[in-house]
């Protein structure tokens, strides 16, 4: 046996007894707390470790650094060797928590076996360092560069003065209901703006999807000429509001409408929101009576759809927003605005009457476009919002 020895450690070599095999050796390194063996292979000039075997006390089974998402969850399974005790885990630094066994949290725990809680974090690539320690005798660290999850309060976000496309209003993909394909949206509000505070999260169709008939066609009520167009035009703003709810996507939305109704209120106050009162169609030989009143409510829409650029879509569509003309000329009538760009129209409505005549009732067909509230932390999967790249919503937590 070839070795030193000074009392704190001492180094031994032991050869083969093979003649056969030149240079293969035992060689065992022992200090006053641990110990290491292993054997090694000398062939052609050539120096080579095989298995090693240990006891240096040390905590095994914690990366030296990692790389997590925000939000992520991550197991940790430590052993010990060389060495006994209790492992105590501590968040050093950084956004995290230990889940505990009653599902509690906190920034300490105690064990082999733990699970970690990345927080959401305020900017990308910050850094969280844990350690393992047991006692004074060994520690181990860990660190993280957490990469922050968007949400879509994060970047779904409207700004008339941006220079681009995608900064005026970024570009999202969302996959309606009964569909494979997504289809093509633009952002019109988001609840995190002051200007916008209290609208919630909004986006709208780049086109129109569908069509739909107000009037003597329209499928949603019944009845016959005069009572069919005007109960057509009474219940025409909750019935294209219900056409577009059924179109959401439930796991990216709880809310939708037709462009052109009262926008405002998480969770909606009344999207069908009716002005106070009736009015009557009159002409000289008839009229018509108990019509909902006219509204305004299609100017929060059309100014913002205006200042980002995104009102034209076309073809001409509906806006869920009552008008009546009835100022005793020819052609009083009633209706709903539409438009195809910029400008709003009444056009020609759902019914007529010309002074000195009796009421003329019409049907008509025009586009359909939703708009469909996204909850604010929906995750963004991809994309850079523009129309090239749009973003993609991932839906669950």
């Amino acid at each position: 046996m070839n070795g030193t020895n000074t009392g704190k450690a001492s180094i031994s070599v032991v050869q083969e007894e093979n003649a056969g095999v030149k240079g293969n050796a035992l060689i065992t390194i022992s200090t006053r707390d641990f110990e290491i063996e292993g054997k090694i292979t000398l062939q052609d000039g050539i120096l080579t470790w095989g298995e090693i075997e240990d006891n240096v006390p040390r905590i095994k089974g914690i990366p030296t650094s990692l790389i997590l998402k925000s939000g992520e969850k991550k197991d940790f399974n430590a052993t010990l060797k060389g060495i006994t005790g209790t492992i105590n885990w501590k968040v050093e630094e950084g956004s995290a928590k230990f889940i505990l066994a009653d599902e509690s949290k906190a920034t300490e725990t105690t064990g082999e076996n733990v699970k970690l809680e990345i927080l959401d974090i305020a900017n990308n690539n910050e850094t969280v360092i844990i350690t393992a320690k047991v006692e004074d005798k060994c520690t181990a660290t860990c660190e993280i560069t957490v990469e922050k999850i968007l949400r879509a309060k994060d970047v779904l976000i409207p700004n008339p003065s941006g220079t681009t496309e995608a900064e005026k209003s970024p570009y999202v993909y969302y996959t309606m209901n009964g569909q494979t394909e997504p289809t093509l949206c633009r952002v019109l509000y988001n609840e995190g703006t002051p200007e916008d505070n209290g609208y919630g999260i909004q986006i709208i169709t780049v086109g129109t999807v569908g069509s739909v008939a107000l009037g003597l066609d329209d499928e949603n009520v019944d009845g016959t000429y005069l009572a069919k167009v005007k109960k057509s035009y009474n219940n025409s703003v909750a019935n294209l509001n219900k056409k577009a709810y059924d179109l959401r996507n439930s796991n990216l939305s709880d809310y939708a409408r037709c462009v052109g109704c009262y926008p405002m209120g998480i969770p909606i106050i009344n999207p069908n929101e009716d002005t106070t009162g009736n009015i009557t169609l009159s002409g000289s030989n008839a009229s018509i009576t108990d019509l909902k009143m006219p509204d305004e409510n299609y100017e929060y829409d059309i100014s913002r759809m205006n200042s980002l650029g995104i009102a034209g879509a076309g073809n001409t569509y509906w806006f869920a927003s009552r008008y009546c003309k009835n100022d005793g000329s020819s052609g009083n009538q009633i209706g709903l605005w539409f438009g195809s760009s910029v400008a709003l129209n009444e056009g020609n409505g759902l019914g007529r009457i010309n002074v000195g005549y009796y009421v003329n009732c019409y049907s008509i067909t025009l586009y359909f476009r939703p708009i469909f509230y996204i909850n604010p932390n929906i995750k963004i999967d991809s994309g850079s919002g523009t129309s090239a790249d749009p973003y993609i919503l991932k839906a669950g937590n």
